[in-house]
């Protein structure tokens, strides 16, 4: 964790895509660091932005070029002041750090404290994510049930990694604000229900209609797999399932946009947990 008291960082320079700590910040684009403490890579402004931003999360390393620093001098300013190691590097440097096809010009390696169960004991609801694949539905929920006031996210077996960078990108930086949390089934079921909360599967066609359902007190969603829904273990585990109607002809909605549904027909129920 960051210190107490943040020390004004000075920078040192990198000039070649070889230095050993370049080799080390870019090995991280290709592990799966979940969300149990290890970095990971932020690329561009406004992650980083997220990342200082975020009471989760805190700046290891920033890696900058100083056509950047002169742009953004006003925020490079508040940036130099928290004490992350910084380096001022070469643009072939930031290519290495990089996913983009043009570089941004800053990318950092941020640390994020690790979630319990016990953090996501508010009044909104918790979201379950049952294998889903997809980097940008997962960060479209995440970002969503940030922007609904969930308590947290679950993420059960199967389900992509909420901090690659394409993820991390659809989530506007949610992901690193809201608690994230890696489960097994059984151990997600038996934690939340010790909690207080029901379970609910979203399907694509059974049950009843979410606005025709009681939303009311501590409520867990479970969103399923992009091609096979929920699977068998949750949907017998939860006991209760409710979809979003489709008036027009679509087959079905996306997962995401079927989420986003769900969440603030949440929000319009609970106008007063959700303020």
């Amino acid at each position: 964790m960051p210190k107490d008291k943040p020390r004004q960082a000075e920078a040192r320079r990198l000039d070649s895509p070889q230095n050993p700590v370049v080799k080390e910040a870019a090995g991280l684009l290709r592990k799966r660091p979940g969300t149990k403490g290890a970095p990971f890579i932020v690329e561009g402004m406004n992650l980083v932005e997220a990342a200082m931003g975020s009471g989760r999360a805190w700046l290891d390393t920033v890696f900058y070029t100083p056509e950047f620093a002169e742009r953004q001098r006003r925020f490079f300013k508040s940036l130099a002041g928290l004490g992350a190691t910084m380096y001022e590097c070469a643009p072939r440097v930031l290519e290495k750090l990089s996913t983009e096809k043009t570089p941004q010009g800053i990318v950092g390696v941020v640390s994020l404290k690790e979630a319990s169960f016990r953090d996501m004991a508010g009044e909104g609801p918790v979201v379950i994510s049952d294998g889903m694949q997809d980097p940008g539905n997962m960060g479209s929920l995440i970002r969503t049930a940030d922007a609904a006031g969930a308590s947290g996210v679950v993420l059960l077996s199967g389900s992509c990694d909420p901090l690659m960078p394409k993820a991390l990108r659809a989530s506007a930086g949610s992901a690193m604000h809201i608690p994230i949390i890696h489960a097994k089934m059984d151990e997600a079921i038996s934690a939340l229900k010790s909690l207080g909360y029901k379970l609910c599967a979203a399907s694509a066609t059974e049950g009843v209609s979410v606005f025709d359902t009681d939303l009311s007190g501590r409520i867990a969603f479970i969103f399923g797999n992009e091609g096979s829904g929920i699977s068998q273990y949750m949907s017998e585990a939860t006991g209760f399932h409710m979809h979003v109607p489709i008036v027009g002809r679509a087959e079905s909605l996306n997962v995401a946009a079927s989420a986003a549904v769900i969440l603030y027909e949440w929000v319009r129920q609970n106008p007063r947990a959700s303020s």
